[in-house]
């Protein structure tokens, strides 16, 4: 029995299974290239945070103490606590195979979601942020940022404390429909109408700002629902 049309058959599998490889890995690059490009941002991000005092945390690190909530404190200082003394802690493993993390490193595999920073009055430009658009939690305090420009494509930020810094305009928060908390207590920040339709707002603080009384009781009418803490800073005009 001649096997010349079994081979065939072989041949013209393997060639189109090559051909679905090939094909499949011409995608696939292209979808590793742009997670690459992302994962590189994000590592200059990363370093640009070490050099001011700050560091970012990652997807899978947010859960390693167990069960977190969101507690304020002070002038509204939050922090993530446990939400139990004593809670047991869950290890969670980053990501993505060991081996191709430790090639490609952690950042093609998970995204930074929340940023600390504080500089001591040494920051002043915060454009690398908007390099993290699956940012959830930003703080920043005393540092001479005034310009919040960066912020405006975050639209996955729901907690951002900006505290002793020199802003005055707020109008970049104004798309920023996710937000939940909200620190500019020690800023001189006057007008906060653009955060009139900031809907999904609980805790505003504007203490020790330039905002006025007027200011004040428009905010709070806009946002009802929202529990808003205000009083005026010592030299405000």
């Amino acid at each position: 029995m001649s096997m010349k049309p079994r081979t065939s058959r072989k041949r013209s599998l393997l060639i189109g299974s090559m051909l679905i490889l090939l094909a499949c890995l011409a995608a696939g690059g292209v979808i590793v290239g742009n997670n690459l490009s992302g994962a590189n941002q994000q590592r200059k991000v990363i370093q640009w945070l070490s050099e001011n005092r700050g560091q970012g945390l990652y997807r899978f690190q947010e859960r390693v103490h167990g069960s977190y909530e969101l507690k304020t404190v002070d002038d509204g200082r939050f922090r993530h606590e446990a939400a139990e003394e004593g809670e047991a802690q869950i290890e969670y493993q980053p990501p993505g195979p060991d081996w191709l993390r430790d090639r490609l490193g952690i950042d093609y595999f998970d995204d930074i979601i929340v940023v600390t920073a504080y500089p001591e009055a040494e920051m002043r430009d915060i454009s690398p942020l908007a390099d993290l658009p699956h940012l959830e939690t930003l703080t920043i305090e005393q540092s001479f940022v005034g310009d919040l420009t960066p912020l405006a494509n975050l639209k996955q930020l729901r907690c951002l404390s900006l505290i002793q810094c020199q802003i005055t305009d707020v109008s970049p928060l104004a798309e920023l429909t996710n937000l939940k908390y909200l620190i500019l207590a020690y800023n001189p920040v006057n007008d906060v109408k653009p955060l009139h339709g900031l809907k999904q707002l609980q805790f505003l603080f504007l203490n020790e700002t330039n905002v006025s009384e007027a200011g004040y009781q428009a905010i709070q009418k806009a946002l009802p629902d929202c529990q808003i803490q205000w009083s005026r800073a010592p030299n405000s005009p």
